[in-house]
């Protein structure tokens, strides 16, 4: 009998300790904590893999000699006292040169040669230029050439006015006159009203479409000395902004017509 209870006391199966388990189980949390937080941690890191792809793709695709000319430009610029602080410079719709808090933004700088090409062909010789340029300063455009247009030149900075030279506001009025009364036959201050008009619709502003007409212009000039300042503004520089308004006008109410007769010319296509 004694045997017969040793005999099953022997075969019973032996119980393991239950320490080695609960290690097991915490190296398992454990490594699951870990590869969770790498997961979380994954985007954070792919995103700033990519944006160094990024800034090495532009840095690829920069040009030495075209970085030298853009930077000569905006010196030139910040020379005649033109605020370069948010200054920004497109070309063909990409940003080639960026300013923020008087720092060259890094991130936003990287042209090639082609570009840099188009950026003196707008300065220079905008007429030969097909593409687009445009210089900003915030919000406001200083310049805006397109397939050979200047659509806008606020300060000067092509053609005859300025070749991104070193020059004074007074050069720089004196640019703008010479280039907007090129091609103006009308005498006396009708004249003057022309070349008020064309600065204007160039994108000039009005205070400094005074002091051009102020100081280069003979019949402006004459009319202020007989008159008075406030007369001859008024007279030349005021009476173009009515005419650009009234030609402004004019312009919406053709490509109203246009449109509606368009449309009144599909509807009856339809109708047949």
């Amino acid at each position: 009998m004694s045997e017969d209870k040793n005999s099953s006391q022997n075969n019973q199966p032996e119980i393991e300790p239950s320490q080695p388990k609960q290690k097991n189980e915490d190296e398992v949390t454990t490594k699951a904590k870990t590869t969770k937080q790498e997961l979380e941690n994954e985007p954070v890191v792919k995103n700033q893999q990519e944006q160094q792809l990024g800034s090495d793709e532009r840095a690829v695709k920069s040009s030495t000699d075209a970085e030298d000319y853009v930077l000569s430009v905006v010196q030139s610029l910040d020379q005649r006292r033109i605020d370069v602080d948010r200054l920004e410079i497109k070309v063909d719709g990409e940003t080639v040169f960026g300013m923020r808090d008087g720092n060259i933004a890094q991130s936003k700088t990287a042209i090639n040669d082609k570009q840099a090409e188009l950026l003196k062909q707008a300065l220079n010789d905008p007429a030969s230029m097909k593409g687009s340029v445009r210089i900003t300063q915030g919000k406001k455009v200083l310049l805006h050439v397109e397939n050979g247009r200047v659509i806008t030149d606020a300060v000067g900075i092509t053609k005859e006015s300025a070749k991104v030279d070193i020059k004074s506001p007074e050069s720089v009025n004196e640019g703008l006159y010479k280039r907007h009364s090129e091609g103006v036959k009308d005498l006396g201050l009708a004249g003057s009203q022309k070349i008020a008009l064309s600065a204007l619709k160039d994108g000039v502003e009005r205070g400094q479409v005074v002091e051009m007409m102020k100081n280069y212009d003979p019949e402006y000039k004459k009319l202020a000395n007989q008159n008075g300042s406030e007369i001859a503004e008024r007279t030349v520089v005021s009476q173009a902004e009515v005419e650009l308004m009234m030609q402004s006008q004019k312009l919406q109410s053709q490509q109203q017509s246009q449109s509606q007769e368009a449309t009144a010319s599909k509807s009856r296509g339809k109708s047949r």
